[in-house]
């Protein structure tokens, strides 16, 4: 039985980590995907980068779906609102803090 460590989650979705390995788990509405550490790390910082490049652009309304992002299959685009795109960026940062820490009290822990 696999049992998750939540690293955050919020009414728009989650961020588990699968505690006897290392798969990192995302849900955000319509999709799920997994990721190692440092493949979430570059998908966090690549949502925010289109995040970031977007929040200011005019004529967005911001819950029409009008950004669309590259995933890493090539012929498959995520599409997101400005609000939605500001939902996820803000899951993910939260969940990186979260393992961030966690990091830091295992290595806390383990000099003790």
């Amino acid at each position: 039985m696999f049992k998750y460590k939540t690293l955050h989650h919020n009414e728009h979705g989650y961020v588990i980590k699968c505690s006897q390995s290392s798969p990192i788990q995302i849900g955000f509405g319509y999709f799920a995907l997994a990721n190692t550490e440092n493949e979430f790390a570059e998908f966090g910082r690549m949502i925010n980068n289109c995040y970031e490049e977007n929040k200011d652009s005019f004529g967005f309304v911001p819950g029409q779906k009008r950004i669309q992002d590259s995933t890493p299959p090539r012929n498959m685009f995520w599409v997101f609102s400005l609000n939605e795109l500001k939902r996820f960026t803000e899951l993910l940062s939260q969940a990186h803090i979260s393992l961030e820490l966690e990091k830091i009290f295992t290595t806390v822990e383990n000099e003790n």
